[in-house]
Order: structure tokens, then sequence, then C-alpha cells
């Protein structure tokens, strides 16, 4: 999950060469740089399907952007991002889950 100017073909091509870089996990680990993706691929050696990757959303507003991205990141399996992101309050957990039905949506345990 990120955000990026970039088309999604140009950030997969970076993401492809990063994981053909033979980079140390150290410096990709400490990079200010999002390099999760390179990162998880060279520690345990998973390949990544680029054919198929798609953009979960999209928003002008740079603040929006955020949220999204957090509430993507929260919900999110199979996590490979370094960076946590725009955290997201456990109160909104009930609400938001019903976006995304089945994915820890705390619904059993809140009391409204």
């Amino acid at each position: 999950m990120g955000q990026t100017k970039n088309t999604i073909d140009t950030r997969n091509g970076q993401h492809r060469a990063m994981c053909r870089r033979k980079v140390k996990l150290s410096k990709l680990k400490s990079s200010k740089k999002d390099n999760g993706l390179a990162f998880h691929h060279m520690q345990s050696g998973h390949e990544f399907d680029f054919n198929n990757t798609e953009i979960r959303r999209t928003d002008k507003d740079y603040y929006r952007r955020l949220i999204l991205e957090g509430i993507e990141i929260k919900f999110a399996d199979n996590l490979v991002n370094l960076q946590a992101g725009f955290q997201i309050d456990e109160c909104w957990t009930p609400f938001l889950g019903k976006l995304y039905p089945g994915k820890n949506s705390g619904s059993d345990s809140y009391d409204a």
C-alpha cells in the first residue's frame, strides 16, 4: 500500500528493479523510501505478480489519501509495508469493518 504520483507501470518497474538488485536487507529496512516489497522478497524469496497489480483507491486530496491508505493498511491481508502509514483509531473499527466484512471488524466487541 502506498501513494505515488507515478503511473502503476512506472511504480511496478521500480519495485521489480529493487527486487532484482542485490541490496543488503539492513539497507532496505533502514531506508527512508518504502522498500517493504523488496525487503520481503529478499528475506523470504517470495515472488510478486506485478502483472496483476491493482489500484485500490484514488483521491486528489492529500489528507483523504492518507486516511484511505490507513484504512487499507488496517484491513489488509499479507501486508509487506515497512511503514505503518496513517494510524486509524480502534474506535472506527466497527464502522469501517462493515466495508471489509470478515476482516477484524470488531463488531461483536463494540457496544454503542
